[in-house]
């Protein structure tokens, strides 16, 4: 079952527990749907750290999630999005007037920064770069090392932008409610350590596909800097 049917499926309970995206229903999920942690100014290290202090992240978004009968259990945390490019680049304004990738949902922020966004799908942009229809994306490190994406376009650089999902893990309202409070605070804290285990298992395979990148002859990797950091959480 894909992410998007698992958002119903587990508000219906046909599912007690699954992974999905509150972005799959906008229209009854509100902001909480329509931006994600890095929209709200967070870094992936600060959201990680802080979003369950009192008052932060987690108290703002349950109320909008118990209110589709959904509890909210963890945000499993992705990889930090790659920029990248056929053409040279060292900074955000170097790439002002690229022709990107819009995988879908980044056009707005895309043309914010400069940028041309053009859809294309993940299984043509190796051959487009080649042909220099278009120019780079933004893209998973994981994604952009699986699809061997260094090999057409090896000038990356390292931002806080990330595909334009918030996922999420969520439990049916009726599957938790009843549970008494001794197996409720086991549900919370396996949610927390599977995410402390997630963003610690992340953090070593983002260094070892790093390094898978760097190996590739002319690779190179800049990593935007403080000032772009706050322009690109404007967007």
């Amino acid at each position: 079952m894909g992410r998007k049917a698992a958002w119903n499926a587990v508000r219906e309970r046909v599912l007690d527990i699954a992974i999905t995206a509150p972005a799959y229903s906008i229209d009854t999920m509100g902001i909480v749907g329509a931006t994600e942690w890095m929209a709200l100014g967070w870094t992936s290290e600060g959201f990680h750290e802080h979003a369950r202090d009192k008052g932060s992240y987690y108290d703002w978004a349950q109320p909008y999630y118990e209110n589709v009968g959904l509890r909210l259990l963890a945000m499993p945390m992705e990889f930090a999005g790659l920029m990248f490019s056929r053409k040279p680049l060292t900074k955000i304004e170097e790439m002002e007037g690229h022709l990107m990738r819009d995988s879908g949902g980044m056009a707005l922020w895309q043309e914010a920064l400069g940028f041309h966004p053009m859809p294309i799908a993940g299984e043509d942009f190796y051959e487009a770069v080649m042909r220099g229809v278009i120019d780079g994306g933004v893209q998973s490190i994981s994604g952009y090392v699986d699809q061997k994406w260094y090999e057409v376009a090896p000038y990356v650089m390292q931002s806080i932008i990330r595909n334009p999902s918030n996922m999420a893990l969520v439990m049916n309202l009726d599957a938790y409610n009843p549970l008494p409070d001794d197996l409720k605070a086991i549900v919370d804290q396996a949610a927390i350590d599977s995410e402390d285990w997630l963003w610690e298992e992340n953090q070593d395979i983002f260094k070892e596909l790093k390094a898978e990148i760097m190996r590739y002859p002319g690779a190179t990797w800049w990593k935007t800097s403080p000032e772009e950091e706050v322009k690109l959480r404007e967007m």
